[in-house]
């Protein structure tokens, strides 16, 4: 998280307050630029042009899904988000830029976040779950090229909970170990660093890498978990009170229905990261 920009993905609908907490802690470590980014869903407004498009009206009834009034929908919410965006950025006292696009969800926020160090998704409650529309894109989301992806959430995460690093192989550790330092210091709390290999040398090194060396991090506590599904993570999430949990998100275990999951069953902010970027570098 040092980089110059972070990428803010827009929606109405949000609070912002865990936003707001976040980036202000965030903009207290190092200076940087926030680019807030609203998406037009080319594929929706596809979808509202089709004869069989519905929509839900208050009633309870159904009726034909318009172009034009979803197009005005959208523009209403940008507006909203826009200046939400504006004000929580003046209020933090740093340089912004909105933008506002059309086209495929992932691919413009891939474009909009190029050579960025984080993109963070302010997730309102009614995007929590299997069935949310933000479900459809998180695996793309998590196995794009985008260093790291913060899904943040209503009032969440809470400073001085632990944040909760899974580590699954040693290849995970120098950027994840880093954004976990980062995003810890940011919280005023400690990492806690969850080692799922079920290699005995390779958790040896695991440990030992961890607690001297270049991904080494201070105040460090050590924990085995023996499996690296959604219900072993949650369930120790839960246990240790913890505001936030960081995971490769170039790993094989980690698909869409691990972070789909970890939104559903914990209160937890989650922080994939791409833990191979191109120079691989161990830094803090």
């Amino acid at each position: 998280m040092v980089g110059s920009r972070i990428v803010v993905v827009l929606d109405a609908a949000s609070s912002g307050a865990s936003l707001q907490r976040i980036l202000r802690k965030l903009t207290s470590e190092a200076p940087l630029e926030l680019r807030g980014v609203f998406v037009e869903d080319a594929r929706l407004i596809a979808h509202s042009k089709s004869s069989m498009a519905r929509e839900v009206v208050f009633s309870g009834g159904f009726r034909r899904l318009e172009t034009l009034a979803l197009e005005r929908q959208m523009r209403g919410s940008m507006l909203r988000a826009r200046r939400q965006f504006e004000a929580l950025a003046r209020s933090i006292g740093v340089p912004h830029q909105f933008l506002s696009t059309r086209g495929d969800l992932v691919a413009e926020l891939e474009r909009a976040a190029a050579q960025s160090e984080l993109l963070i998704v302010d997730m309102p409650p009614r995007q929590i779950g299997s069935r949310a529309w933000w479900g459809s894109t998180i695996h793309e989301l998590a196995h794009s090229q985008l260093p790291a992806i913060l899904f943040l959430r209503d009032g969440e995460p809470e400073d001085h909970r632990p944040v909760i690093m899974i580590v699954q192989s040693e290849e995970d550790l120098p950027r994840t170990s880093t954004q976990a330092r980062r995003l810890a210091r940011a919280l005023g709390s400690r990492v806690l660093a969850a080692i799922t290999s079920d290699n005995v040398t390779e958790t040896q090194s695991i440990f030992a890498r961890l607690v001297s060396g270049p991904s080494s991090i201070a105040s460090l506590k050590l924990f085995h978990l023996a499996r690296c599904d959604a219900e072993s993570i949650a369930q120790f999430a839960r246990r240790q009170h913890a505001s936030a949990i960081v995971l490769p998100a170039d790993h094989p275990a980690t698909d869409a229905d691990l972070v789909r999951e970890l939104l559903r069953k914990t209160g937890c902010a989650l922080l994939l990261v791409n833990s191979r970027d191109d120079n691989n570098r161990e830094s803090g």
